[in-house]
């Protein structure tokens, strides 16, 4: 088999944000030079990754000190930390978290405590506050 990628040592799929920081990380990290990111589109980083939200997650939804939390909570430092030394905005919009139905307002309480065990900058509003925010949340 004598082609491209029998030449490579990483074959990635897909040149949005994730392939790209694969890539960007290999590289960074000299495990290798020889890497093919194979795209559907003419040239790489023309869309976020089709799987990626575009939101640093701060942790709530993850059980504290577990896995999850701290790859999330490292993961947006990471980058926020990356995006900063290139002089790159982010959009730093924050997060409102509204419960559905009013049985679910204890929820609250748990995603505080699970953000704030996970390093996250989070805290009760008031409902004054809310509709500041967001007027048709109310």
């Amino acid at each position: 088999m004598n082609n491209i990628y029998s030449k490579c040592d990483v074959l990635i799929l897909g040149g949005g944000i994730v392939g790209l920081t694969i890539a960007y990380q290999l590289l960074e990290r000299d495990l290798t030079k020889k890497i093919f990111i194979f795209d559907s589109e003419k040239s790489l980083g023309k869309h976020t990754s089709g799987r990626n939200s575009g939101v640093l997650h701060a942790g709530l939804y993850y059980k504290p000190k577990s896995l999850k939390a701290k790859v999330c909570v490292k993961g947006a430092n990471r980058l926020k930390t990356w995006m900063a030394e290139r002089k790159l905005k982010i959009n730093k919009c924050g997060k409102v978290v509204l419960p559905t139905k009013q049985k679910l307002d204890s929820q609250l309480d748990e995603l505080l405590f699970r953000g704030r065990s996970n390093g996250a900058d989070v805290h009760m509003i008031s409902q004054k506050e809310i509709s500041e925010i967001i007027p048709d949340a109310i």
